[in-house]
């Protein structure tokens, strides 16, 4: 049997929020603020949240261990509305990284965890 253990996204300091600084990205071209990257011998069960602080919609992408296209998911995040669930317990592993950038603004920050597990 496996060992389990929660963790912090690497992406933080200390479990702090992450905050999206990468904005407009064109598909493709860049990569956005990294949130969190799996770890090399196990798997990483990632949860996450993000809450918008402005008072208009923004659009989240997240970026799933690619620049675009069937990897990259984009969640709209309703202004001042509290947290919305983004990844819900998806597991990656071989070092895959997530990132995510907004549609405009810094407004968007990130909170979550990782149950780590290694066998």
């Amino acid at each position: 049997m496996g060992t389990i253990t929660k963790e912090f996204l690497s992406g933080s300091t200390s479990g702090l929020p992450i905050q999206i600084t990468v904005t407009g990205v064109a598909a493709g071209t860049t990569t956005g603020t990294t949130i969190h990257t799996s770890t090399a011998t196990g798997k990483d069960e990632v949860y996450v949240w993000a809450s918008n602080m402005s008072t208009g919609e923004l659009v989240l992408s997240m970026q799933l261990g690619t620049l675009s296209g069937p990897r990259e998911v984009k969640r709209t995040i309703t202004g001042r509305s509290g947290a919305a669930l983004v990844i819900p317990g998806w597991p990656y592993a071989g070092a895959a990284v997530i990132r995510g950038h907004a549609t405009s603004g810094v407004s968007l920050s990130i909170n979550g965890y990782v149950n780590r597990i290694v066998t």
